[in-house]
């Protein structure tokens, strides 16, 4: 037997705070319209709970949705809804490309553009969302001032977001480890950047 206190046993309950966040975050997300309710309650955990070498992480995952359901709901909405304008537009100018449009070529680079920098925003919404307590209108405000001011940061966010979502709807097993992981690495880059902010 190891010591709880040991390197192998922090090890092994990191390993099992990756898998069972991981794992909670795929149920609570099945349903589509609470995936930021997930997202914002996988960051909650992690925040709280794995970084400050807290046991009860999954504990922290269920007080993550107890406390942001009310607004993280309809956030994710809005931000679903507005993805969905971005992704159909892209598809009207796919369709162009493929009748010999160059317009087509111009819109569809423009819409790859702001698809990632809308990817990068929400990289700081639900993070946000979890860890402060602002209104709707100041989350999206301060948000997009975080997204504009870190611009490289934010477009490295984007377009992991969009990567780790084609490899998960590639390769289904991901699910169990990589949503938890990227946003521990999420969660040591934000801590810096909401320390020099507050």
């Amino acid at each position: 037997m190891f010591k709880a206190n040991s390197l192998l046993a922090k090890i092994l309950n990191i390993l099992f705070d990756i898998f069972s966040l991981s794992i909670c975050f795929f149920l609570v997300s099945i349903l589509l319209f609470t995936t930021g309710l997930s997202y914002s309650s996988l960051y909650y955990a992690i925040d709280r709970y794995v970084l400050d070498n807290d046991p009860n992480s999954l504990s922290g995952f269920v007080k993550g949705i107890k406390e942001n359901y009310k607004q993280a709901i309809p956030v994710y909405i809005i931000v679903f809804i507005f993805g969905l304008l971005i992704v159909w537009a892209m598809w009207i100018a796919s369709q162009a490309i493929s009748a010999g449009d160059n317009m087509g070529r111009v819109v569809f680079s423009f819409g790859v553009i702001v698809l990632i920098l809308f990817a990068g925003f929400i990289c700081y919404l639900f993070p946000t969302l979890a860890i402060y307590k602002y209104n709707t209108k100041e989350l999206f405000n301060t948000c997009f001032g975080l997204s504009i001011v870190h611009l490289p940061l934010t477009i490295l966010f984007g377009i992991v977001l969009l990567l780790s979502i084609y490899l998960i709807y590639r390769y289904w097993i991901l699910i169990t480890f990589l949503p938890a992981i990227l946003v521990i690495l999420q969660c040591l880059i934000l801590r810096k950047i909401y320390l020099k902010h507050s």
